[in-house]
């Protein structure tokens, strides 16, 4: 773990030298706006999945369609604010850099029950496995994405690339697999988690 802290702090300050203050302060504004998005991922189900006495098959298939399609609708409202935060500071291009926030959010989403079924079941050794894998993946787009000539975008989408390769972690290490069922019944035990 700290191997890829190292090389995510490493892989940041070589990036720094390919982009210009302008395009750090936008990558930034748009990272920090999507870090708190990024909070109502999961809805609060995390905890609660982790500390429920039993979980049926059901109630995961449930909250795991609850959490992506809340996603969804959190990656529609952030691009429908985009323009307005755009405005707001007045930096060029910055609305576009909003739809990787977006793009992240149902990745995230969708590996919630996953990464909570592990944490539930003190498998540390595979959450770290998807959480260094994810680090240097991430690292490694953002370096390349930079040497390339891509700008605020390097980082940006680096940032994405995090939830996409969350998602991958959690799906190689983790035998949860969704079924395409839902019942609302199942998931009233949840729905006050995300006011905890």
């Amino acid at each position: 773990m700290i191997i890829a802290k190292i090389t995510d702090f490493g892989t940041i300050l070589v990036v720094l030298r390919f982009l210009t203050k302008e395009q750090v302060g936008a990558a930034s504004l748009v990272v920090a706006f999507g870090a708190v998005i990024e909070a109502f991922d999961g809805l609060g189900t995390s905890t609660a999945l982790v500390q429920a006495p039993s979980l049926s098959r059901i109630q995961l298939d449930s909250l795991f369609w609850v959490i992506v399609g809340a996603a969804c609708v959190v990656a529609g409202l952030t691009l429908l604010v985009a323009p307005y935060i755009a405005s707001l500071y007045g930096i060029a291009g910055v609305g576009a850099y909003f739809l990787a926030i977006a793009v992240k959010q149902p990745l995230v989403g969708a590996a919630v029950i996953p990464l909570a079924m592990m944490n539930r079941e003190l498998q540390y050794e595979r959450i770290a496995i998807v959480n260094v894998g994810t680090t240097f993946a991430a690292a490694l787009t953002r370096l390349g994405l930079a040497i390339v000539g891509a700008g605020a975008w390097a980082i940006v989408i680096a940032y994405t690339a995090s939830g996409f390769f969350t998602l991958i972690g959690a799906a190689l290490v983790s035998p949860f697999r969704p079924r395409l069922k839902i019942s609302w019944s199942a998931v009233r035990p949840f729905r006050g988690c995300a006011s905890r």
